[in-house]
């Protein structure tokens, strides 16, 4: 059938036909219509639904067993159709149309193969076998990109084919494809941790150590309590690309302050969760600016079905249950998500399981307190200090509470028990306390604090205190030690963490008993300045109560208290012989002592008496205070000694021996030595006093003193000869010599200057200074005389000795510094200076002396050694040559000085000494002084001589005799001259000159300088010129004067100071006043005439020769004048220009006004060098007259002040300045006002 488009076209066969009978004939002819209607091809059913799967995609690692996961079905079999009647070249192709979105088709070039793509990635394929059977296979390549979603949501294609028969007609049908998605799969899995800190628990947890943690999972600058790993496994099934795994909540979600259902255990704080990023997740105590008490990292390491969970704990988490300490809690809140690559999900739970952490504790030993750190005075001695070694574990926590278990012998254990006494007090433990950071634990007997214990409740430090004694067990008595009985004192302490749960141990500490410890009183041979004596010989010195030894025993009750309990005589021994042994008798005029029991005597002492056993007389008491310790031995007759008296033998000291017990409070017991020392009554003896001379008390000493020259004294008023009493001197020693008594009873010792005489019976002695004593040495030594001995004897024959030292002082020579002038003299003094040193005070000595010797000494400037500035030696010199001084000794031993100049020879000065001590001293010419421009006083200098003195045995003395010769310096008087303008004045000769009235001085002077006016002169050489003429001034004072012609109308004095200079320097100045008589020439108005000009601006002036001078007009008001050399006009424009030849320019017009010449400044317009120059003559001097301070000269740069000088009885402000050429000077003189 032609019509493509239909499947009904009827096709129509028109057939003719007759009929022809037997006999042949045909009938008309018919038409038979046959119709062929098309048959076309048709889709007998529709296809079944193909079902393919993601987990199915070869290489995909699909995830079979999602939820609503659908079975493959269909992939291959034959598409619908029937080809119909025109089977004959009829096909079945594949259409390229109806792909859904976000896939598109693509058909090969003869229809059997049809690609799905999605997002260029062929996902699948499905193509027929050939064009005519219909066949197909539908086949996944990739898996596709589902809509999000957590279930196994399918993509359903519907695909399109042709059938057309063989005529071309066509008929569509379609092939459903449904592609299952495949999701992700995630397993719930739990970590184990426990918040212990410390060494990890592999074997019961998941942990690891902190470090071992990525950065990710550490928290900056905190320190982890411990930390956990675990593996999770999980599955993103066929579209693991892209695919992702993140923590979250249980709807996948992040966290933003999720309740995480635990507790901090250090504030009972919630735990909030907060997503950090999709790996992490930090749960904060109390909110999200909280402290982190842990944190979760997911660490995928880039694989698609696993990653690591880290779990790090930073806090402790409460757990409720306080009696464990590995009570588990869960972190139930936590989970993760897996995330395929077209967003499928599945979450999974992340169970935390956290072990508790309880508190530990240890045995603590605090160590030893010992009780005698009570009583030694040393402040916060009487403790123990540590640190508890706790672990309050991961929740943090304190010290909770302490109490007293008991106390137990530290020795052997036994006894024990549950009370503590002291001094048989019950020891009370109040409640502990907290006060501050501490727990206190006190514990005390009544009202006194016996042991404080204190706790940090946070750091576990302690301190026990012990403030008062315990009561220990075992009794200590002297010979039996027991190590000061140490008891253990046990308490426990607990502790409790944040979450409740506690632990508790023990805290030990032992208490050393403070045994008695009384201190003996010893005597012994190698201590004996610490000896406890008595000395027999006080019995009979009729001095009542000084036969008796006191001081106070050391108790050492120590800190138990104690009390004294018996005295009592133990034994007698030779205090010098250490090494004898005791005896247990003691005896008194050959009689035993007896002692007693030791009693007490009702004023709280105990007292122990020993007696004469047969007179029954008390010889020693033994008083001790039994609660100071104050202790009194009083002996009360003599007791035997064993050595007999002989010299001076230390007294043949006994040691006797008292021992004293005493206990302390809980028991102890100490036996201890009280032991003094008794000396036998025998001589003692002392040397008697030294003896000294002085031989310039004799008549021809220095100080004769007859009352000195005799001394007594007694041998024996030193020595203490004992109940025996003195008998007698047996011999004096001196000098090797033995001097016995004569028939008189006296001993007479020759001792050279020195008679000594002895009484020997009473030992008295005189001793008679009657001579010098030859001394050895140079000056006052004192020689000492060999020593005399004298041997003394007692009533019993007991010897001692008793020394006497004698010395003799030297009187010795004694010179005496001597100011021959008496002071100050003037040189050149006809006087002549002379005396004696004796007779002004030098000392001749008992030994006689004579001058033996002088010198000269170097001059001194006086002033300045007295001034300190230097030492003041000066080179002695006379009109400018050297001195010399000779030496002459004749032969008396007299000695003379002369000094004379070197070059000339002349005499200066003679000065003569002489044995005997007479001296003169005569100057002939002056002597140069050093200090120039001082005279007098104040230039002094001293001539010095220095003299000794020998006595008759070799002692020697010096000093100086001196004379003070001051300066005589140069006087000038004011001269003066007269002359006329134009002549000159000439001053010849000395009797004429300026030295004519002036006085030299004994040094001669000259004229040394001159210098005009008042000025400092300056020396002599050029001639002076002034504005008046020239001045020529010789040294010999002679000069002449050039007076100027037409320098002045009037009479004036030119003044000069001219200078007067001494032989040695010294200066002086006068005034020369030349009175210069002004001279006037007749006729006027010509060349040469002093002209007065009135200034008018812009008009020539030139004042041609003579003193000339310009006349300002007057002003009704103030005005300054423009110095100007431009030729300007105007009434206070000045010309310098047009104005020459002048010397003076007058202000002086009684005008009221301020004037200015020139502009007030230093610029322009003012005066300047060269308008001097300009407008002067030669000697370019100009001189400004003012009517007083209101007018003014302004000056230019350029100008030097210079002083002032008088002219004319007028004072003129000098000023001086150098011209612009460099060269030409110029002077400006400025009435002073």
């Amino acid at each position: 059938h032609p019509n493509e488009n239909s499947h009904n076209e009827t096709i129509k066969l028109n057939l003719n036909y007759f009929v022809t009978d037997d006999e042949g004939d045909k009938s008309n002819i018919a038409r038979v219509e046959v119709q062929f209607r098309d048959d076309g091809p048709t889709i007998e059913s529709d296809n079944a639904q193909v079902v393919i799967d993601d987990d199915n995609v070869p290489g995909a690692d699909g995830n079979p067993g999602g939820v609503g996961d659908d079975a493959p079905a269909n992939t291959t079999g034959t598409l619908s159709h029937n080809y119909g009647a025109d089977e004959e070249g009829a096909t079945t192709l594949l259409l390229d149309t109806g792909a859904p979105a976000g896939f598109t088709y693509e058909l090969n070039d003869d229809g059997t193969l049809l690609t799905v793509k999605q997002d260029g990635v062929s996902v699948m394929t499905v193509s027929l076998d050939d064009t005519t059977s219909g066949n197909y296979t539908v086949t996944q390549l990739n898996p596709i990109k589902h809509p999000e979603g957590s279930d196994e949501n399918n993509v359903e294609f519907v695909f399109n084919y042709r059938v057309t028969d063989g005529d071309k007609d066509t008929v569509d049908g379609t092939l459903a494809v449904s592609v299952d998605d495949d999701t992700p799969v995630a397993h719930s899995d739990v970590i184990k941790i426990d918040e212990t800190p410390g060494f990890p628990q592999i074997f019961s947890t998941d942990e690891v150590f902190p470090w071992q943690v990525p950065s990710e999972a550490k928290v900056p600058g905190e320190q982890a309590l411990s930390a956990a790993k675990e593996r999770l496994s999980f599955d993103f099934g066929a579209d693991s690309d892209g695919a992702k795994v993140g923590l979250t909540d249980s709807n996948g979600a992040e966290f933003d302050g999720a309740d995480s259902g635990l507790k901090d255990a250090a504030t009972d704080s919630v735990i909030y969760l907060y997503s950090v990023d999709e790996d992490t997740v930090e749960g904060r105590v109390g909110g999200e600016d909280g402290p982190v008490a842990f944190k979760a990292y997911l660490d995928q390491n880039g694989s698609s079905d696993s990653a690591s969970v880290y779990f790090v704990q930073y806090r402790g988490i409460e757990h409720p249950n306080t009696n464990s300490h590995d009570e588990d809690i869960n972190l139930n809140t936590l989970f993760y998500t897996v995330t395929d690559g077209d967003g499928d999900t599945a979450t999974a739970k992340l169970r935390v399981n956290i072990d508790d952490d309880g508190p530990r504790t240890r045995f603590e030993y605090a160590g030893e307190i010992d009780e005698d750190t009570l009583v030694d005075d040393i402040d916060d001695n009487s403790s123990v200090d540590g640190k508890l070694r706790i672990d309050f574990g991961a929740d943090g926590g304190k010290v909770s509470g302490i109490s007293f278990l008991g106390w137990v012998d530290a020795e052997d254990f036994d006894p024990a028990g549950n009370t503590l006494f002291s001094n048989g007090v019950a020891v009370v433990f109040a409640a502990a306390t907290v006060v501050g950071d501490d727990l206190v634990y006190i514990g005390s007997a009544g009202s006194e604090e016996i042991i404080r214990v204190e706790i940090n409740q946070a750091t576990g430090e302690y301190e026990i205190k012990l403030s008062g004694p315990v009561d220990h067990p075992d009794i200590s008595l002297d010979a039996d030690s027991n190590d000061y009985d140490p008891i253990d004192l046990g308490f426990r302490y607990t502790v409790t963490d944040n979450d409740g749960d506690r632990s508790s141990n023990f805290l030990v500490v032992t208490i050393e008993d403070d045994e008695v410890d009384s201190r003996s009183v010893r005597a012994r041979e190698d201590n004996r300045s610490e000896w406890k004596v008595i000395d027999e010989a006080t019995l009979d010195d009729n001095i009542a109560d000084n036969s008796s030894v006191s001081g106070v025993l050391e108790f050492g009750f120590g800190a138990d208290g104690g009390y004294l309990d018996d005295i009592y005589f133990k034994e007698t021994k030779d205090t010098e012989h250490d090494d004898e042994a005791p005896e247990d008798t003691l005896t008194s005029g050959g009689d035993d002592v007896d002692f007693g029991p030791a009693t007490d005597d009702g004023a709280g002492n105990m007292v122990l008496v020993g007696k004469n056993s047969v007179t029954g007389e008390e010889v020693i008491v033994v008083t001790i205070n039994k609660t100071t310790g104050a202790y009194t031995v009083e002996l009360k007759a003599p007791i035997d000694h064993e050595d007999t008296g002989s010299g001076n033998d230390n007294g043949d000291p006994l040691t006797i021996g008292f021992r004293y017990v005493t206990y302390d409070n809980d028991g102890d017991q100490d036996i201890s030595r009280l032991e003094i020392v008794i000396e036998d009554d025998v001589i003692v003896g002392s040397d008697a006093d030294t003896l000294s001379f002085d031989e310039d008390d004799l008549a021809d000493g220095s100080s004769p003193n007859a009352g000195k020259l005799i001394k007594t004294g007694s041998f024996v008023d030193s020595v203490d000869f004992g109940a025996d009493g003195f008998a007698g001197v047996e011999e004096v020693q001196f000098d090797g010599n033995t001097y016995t008594a004569n028939g008189s009873g006296l001993i007479i010792v020759n001792m050279g200057a020195v008679t000594l005489t002895v009484t020997a019976a009473t030992g008295a002695y005189s001793a008679e200074l009657t001579g010098t004593h030859d001394h050895a040495g140079n000056g006052q030594d004192l020689a000492d005389l060999p020593q005399v001995t004298a041997v003394l004897a007692d009533g019993d024959g007991d010897t001692t000795t008793s020394t006497l030292d004698v010395s003799i002082k030297d009187d010795v020579a004694k010179a005496k510094g001597i100011d021959m002038g008496g002071g100050n003299v003037q040189e050149v003094s006809p006087d002549v200076f002379d005396g004696n040193v004796f007779a002004e005070g030098a000392k001749a000595g008992a030994d006689g002396a004579t001058v033996t010797g002088a010198n000269v000494l170097s001059a001194k400037n006086r002033n300045e050694a007295a001034n300190n500035n230097s030492d003041g030696n000066v080179t002695l010199t006379s009109a400018g040559d050297n001195v010399n001084v000779v030496k002459a000794v004749d032969g008396d031993g007299n000695i003379t000085f002369t000094a004379t100049t070197v070059l000339g020879s002349v005499l200066v000065y003679t000065m003569t000494i002489k044995t005997d001590g007479d001296y003169s001293f005569q100057q002939f010419a002056p002597i140069d002084h050093p200090d120039v421009g001082e005279t007098g006083s104040d230039d002094v200098v001293r001539l010095r001589f220095k003299y000794e003195l020998t006595d008759g045995d070799g002692d020697t003395s010096s000093k100086n005799l001196v004379i003070d010769i001051a300066d005589g310096g140069p006087t000038a008087a004011s001269d003066s001259g007269d002359v006329n303008e134009g002549e000159t004045l000439t001053v010849v000769g000395v009797n004429n000159g300026v030295l004519s009235n002036d006085h030299s001085g004994p040094d001669g002077f000259f004229v040394s300088g001159v210098v005009a006016g008042d000025g400092t002169p300056v020396a002599l050489g050029a001639p002076i010129q002034t504005a008046y003429g020239t001045l020529t001034l010789n040294s010999d004072g002679s000069y002449t004067y050039a007076a100027k012609a037409d320098v002045t109308d009037t009479d004036l004095i030119d003044s000069f100071t001219y200078e007067v200079t001494d032989v040695d320097g010294d200066k002086t100045t006068a005034k020369l006043d030349i009175n210069v008589t002004a001279v006037t020439e007749g006729g006027g108005g010509g060349v040469g005439d002093d002209d007065t000009i009135d200034f008018v601006p812009g008009t020539i002036i030139d004042g041609g020769d003579g003193i000339d001078t310009v006349t300002l007009p007057d002003h009704s008001g103030n005005v300054s004048y423009w110095i100007d050399p431009e030729s300007a006009a105007g009434t206070t424009h000045f010309d310098t220009d047009l104005i020459s030849n002048i010397e003076i320019i007058d202000m002086r017009n009684a005008g009221s006004g301020f004037e200015d010449f020139g502009t007030l400044g230093s610029g322009v317009g003012s005066l300047s060098v060269d308008d001097v120059i300009d407008m002067t003559d030669d000697n370019n001097e100009l001189t400004i007259l003012r009517d007083g301070a209101n007018d003014t000269v302004n000056r230019e740069p350029g100008w030097a002040a210079d002083g002032t000088v008088e002219r004319g009885g007028v004072i003129y402000d000098v000023y001086r300045g150098t011209g612009d050429d460099g060269v030409t000077e110029a002077t400006l003189f400025v009435e002073h006002f």
